[in-house]
């Protein structure tokens, strides 16, 4: 096998294990604001080595997880099965719950687009918008939960993307 060959699968083993070796920090000046806060971030890059990527991208999300009730009609089967293991029945109506996720708010801010980045740390900052909805951590009255987070992810062309995500609380 020629030794050029040989070199560019080594080349592109050591960038993998590079990648492996590599993590995104975040950390925010407070763990709780309030809606029209500035929330200052520091994203932290622990590189191997020098990578060549498309693009750092940090993200404020608002993701709520809504819960939904249905009724169907059970049929013989389900009926039949239900009376089988013990569970009592009064009707041939059975509750079907569901969770819907949906992102209320996003907002993306790019830190260089197409460069060579090694470690290094990037200071940004995100506006949380008047009227935001809190942080609610469990399904309450109106059977939503919701969350607000900071994600990170350094685009790395035909390579696996290194990213990492922080909670914050809105209150």
């Amino acid at each position: 096998m020629p030794k050029r060959i040989i070199d560019a699968g080594v080349s592109k083993i050591m960038k993998y294990i590079n990648i492996l070796q590599s993590n995104i920090k975040i950390s925010t000046d407070k763990e709780k604001y309030f809606a029209g806060e500035i929330i200052h971030a520091e994203i932290e890059l622990k590189l191997g080595a020098q990578i060549n990527a498309r693009a750092l991208e940090i993200n404020l999300n608002c993701i709520q997880t809504k819960r939904i009730k249905s009724m169907r009609e059970m049929d013989q089967y389900d009926y039949r099965l239900d009376k089988e293991i013990g569970i009592p029945r009064s009707t041939h109506l059975r509750t079907i719950i569901s969770e819907k996720t949906e992102t209320i708010y996003s907002e993306i801010k790019k830190i260089i687009a197409n460069g060579k980045f090694s470690s290094e740390k990037f200071n940004i900052e995100f506006e949380i918008p008047w009227g935001a909805k809190s942080t609610k951590k469990n399904f309450d009255y109106d059977e939503t939960k919701r969350f607000w987070r900071i994600d990170a992810k350094l685009d790395i062309p035909q390579a696996m993307d290194i990213s990492a995500s922080k909670k914050i609380e809105i209150i």
